[in-house]
């Protein structure tokens, strides 16, 4: 049942399977307790799904598990491509409010660090990573890795960064990086700024299945958005016009 594109909790039955691999689905949330107290699971294969680490402690304790592998699960973030200029400071982040969704006391433990290409990347230890200035050698692959000693042994892991500083461009060509969205997380009101503007530019906003929610088409420098009925949680706000697109990430609360 590899990569079959399954949701949502793991289903008692699972629970007879002798060799049970599932990994590259979208599962998610506490391993039933039939799941536990099961001895027909001798091969345990979860990993690249969903799932937290106070989800997968209690499988770590367990001793009736042959061969039980486990990590890397999956954050929410889809795979990103940036392209800038040089001279921009770029922020890279990672959705790490549903890590720890069942015990918010273990998401305070988590540990990140930061790659490019492969190396981890010196005082990268936060949940978000800032490049400065950003020139041609910046240019790389960049994810993000979270341990945590309740499950010492589990990685969850940010898809891909592919970051492109290219010096045929120029900051203006790159119009959007100037744009400031605050504050976030936002409570009922959203602002929005764009220096340069372009009224060619459009905002969207969607929820974190990727359904819209929300469109406007910028006439103003500052545009004002209303966000009092949304539900609290993780949303997604895109800003594109024709040269470019820029995805970033808000919470309302």
């Amino acid at each position: 049942m590899d990569f079959c594109g399954l949701t949502g909790a793991l289903p008692d039955e699972f629970a007879s399977i002798f060799d049970l691999r599932i990994t590259g689905n979208d599962f998610e949330g506490a391993i039933p307790q039939s799941i536990l107290n099961s001895t027909g699971n001798q091969r345990l294969v979860l990993s690249n799904n969903y799932f937290d680490f106070s989800d997968l402690e209690p499988l770590v304790a367990l001793e009736n598990i042959q061969f039980l592998e486990l990590s890397p699960q999956r954050t929410r973030d889809e795979e990103q491509d940036i392209n800038s200029a040089p001279g921009a400071d770029i922020t890279l982040d990672v959705n790490d409010t549903d890590i720890g969704r069942n015990n918010r006391d273990t998401a305070m433990n988590n540990i990140y660090q930061w790659y490019k290409d492969g190396n981890p990347i010196s005082g990268a230890d936060q949940n978000t990573y800032t490049i400065f200035n950003a020139q041609e050698s910046d240019s790389g692959t960049y994810y993000c890795e979270i341990s945590n000693s309740m499950a010492p042994d589990l990685v969850i892991r940010r898809a891909d960064i592919n970051l492109n500083i290219d010096d045929t461009l120029t900051l203006q060509d790159n119009d959007l990086e100037t744009l400031k969205i605050y504050p976030n997380p936002v409570t009922d009101w959203l602002n929005i700024t764009l220096d340069n503007l372009n009224l060619d530019t459009d905002i969207a906003i969607f929820d974190i299945n990727g359904k819209k929610i929300y469109t406007k088409k910028i006439t103003t420098a500052i545009n004002t958005i209303n966000l009092s009925d949304l539900n609290a949680g993780v949303y997604l706000i895109k800003i594109q016009n024709s040269k470019k697109t820029i995805t970033r990430r808000i919470i309302k609360q």
